[in-house]
């Protein structure tokens, strides 16, 4: 199993993602950055340039983007069924998504 580090901030766009990974049933290290601290922001972006939310380390390759995320955890647990498996309701469930 991959080591998985969430980097969220709460009410923000990363509640979905956040949301996600819980309902995929994948285990992972929460970690809470407060998006008003310059400490905060200033360390995160030794992990993520950009210093955006929401951001999935997996084994310390990052991905961002909640389309991304999302995608992630609907293919690294199927058994959730959170996205669609035919190619027409995948295709469109990314757009909604995106």
């Amino acid at each position: 199993m991959p080591d998985l580090t969430f980097y969220h901030c709460p009410r923000t766009c990363s509640l979905a993602s956040y949301a996600a990974l819980e309902e995929a049933g994948l285990p992972f290290t929460a970690q809470l950055i407060d998006l008003r601290s310059v400490e905060d922001v200033a360390a995160f972006r030794a992990v993520n340039p950009s210093g955006t939310v929401p951001a999935l380390s997996i084994d310390g390759r990052l991905i961002r983007e909640n389309v991304a995320i999302l995608s992630y955890a609907a293919l690294a647990s199927p058994k959730a069924q959170l996205m669609p498996t035919d190619p027409e309701g995948m295709a469109r469930c990314l757009s909604i998504l995106a």
